[in-house]
């Protein structure tokens, strides 16, 4: 279990820690249990036990494929072998999709932009959160693409010229 960004993580010990792992990894099953169950039966395969895949995983070797980058958090080096950090995974465009006009407008009239993606992140405060946001692009001096997601994020405020605001977008 990591701390948040510039704080050191509590010294738990390894029995501790490997029980919080346990822990986060049934919870986070169980969030994602009904749709894999669904998706297994319309492809015809038997539904995953109660408890998840963790433990035939961890008995049988079977390999784990993080989706995220070693840049933005490096792979622990506890670890065992079967795990790996793949970096991001991304998508393929919908055929024949072509940009909004206005994003393409926004892309030719300056630098390239960063993304900034909300996804399924779901804000407390996303007038706050937009705020944060905004600033950090002021400080950088850079200009963005907002992906709002389900946040909505930025969709009732007007919005400085340096940043654009969509839902979603393809990320090639």
């Amino acid at each position: 279990m990591s701390a948040p960004a510039g704080r050191r993580a509590p010294k738990r010990g390894p029995l501790l820690n490997r029980l919080l792992g346990s822990l986060t990894e049934q919870v986070v099953w169980q969030l994602l249990r009904h749709d894999d169950t669904e998706l297994r039966r319309q492809l015809g395969l038997r539904p995953l036990p109660l408890r998840g895949p963790g433990q035939r995983q961890g008995r049988t070797a079977m390999p784990v494929f993080y989706s995220y980058s070693p840049a933005v958090l490096p792979r622990p080096v506890d670890w065992p072998a079967r795990m790996h950090v793949t970096g991001y995974w991304f998508l393929d465009p919908p055929p024949g999709w072509q940009p909004p006009a206005d994003l393409m407008q926004f892309l030719s009239d300056g630098p390239p932009p960063v993304s900034i993606g909300f996804g399924s992140m779901a804000s407390g405060d996303p007038q706050a959160m937009l705020q944060v946001t905004l600033d950090a692009l002021e400080v950088s001096g850079q200009r963005g693409v907002l992906l709002r997601g389900w946040s909505g994020i930025g969709q009732d405020r007007a919005l400085p010229p340096r940043v654009f605001c969509a839902d979603s977008l393809p990320h090639s």
